[in-house]
């Protein structure tokens, strides 16, 4: 959506502007239970509620968290944590002759951190060598965990991670 967003708080879509950049396609975003923005990426960084840098979501990675090209990323509430959000993101494939795998790496964020804006406590830790640009998180029949899946990108596998009260699964299926 660019620089902008929309806001359902009023029960209809309205759009939403000051967001820091134009995103492209790789935008994810995520709100508290009340309809209030808490952070959102452009996969090259973490931005708090004021549109501003969260503390520590400037990446100093040489790919970024994975470019703002078409790569997927995933936020989601960790399980009984209130404050705890995973952030899941590919690397960026960088065009269609591009058959070097990427990894699927997570950061953790803190949004108790910094006055309620947030910090990334954990970033670039590396869930998968060869993930595809896709992740995608799925509910659990329990209605609280999450299934975290995503596609292998040479053997085209799904591989499954559980996000829980205790954290990730690092054990994928």
């Amino acid at each position: 959506m660019g620089k902008h967003s929309l806001n359902w708080n009023k029960g209809f879509p309205a759009v939403d502007t000051g967001f820091f950049r134009d995103a492209g396609e790789a935008h994810t975003s995520i709100c508290d239970r009340f309809g209030n923005l808490l952070f959102y990426t452009d996969n090259n960084y973490i931005m708090n509620a004021k549109h501003e840098v969260m503390d520590n979501g400037i990446i100093d990675s040489p790919f970024g968290f994975a470019g703002s090209s078409s790569t997927m990323n995933l936020a989601l509430r960790q399980p009984g944590k209130d404050s705890v959000y995973w952030m899941f993101y590919p690397e960026q494939i960088t065009d269609q002759t591009d058959t070097f795998a990427k990894k699927l790496r997570y950061a953790i964020i803190d949004m108790s951190q910094n006055g309620g804006l947030g910090k990334v406590v954990q970033k670039h830790q590396i869930l998968m060598d060869t993930s595809s640009e896709r992740v995608e998180g799925i509910r659990h029949c329990n209605g609280k965990d999450w299934w975290i899946v995503v596609q292998n990108a040479i053997t085209e596998q799904f591989t499954v991670w559980l996000l829980d009260q205790n954290g990730l699964s690092l054990n994928g299926k």
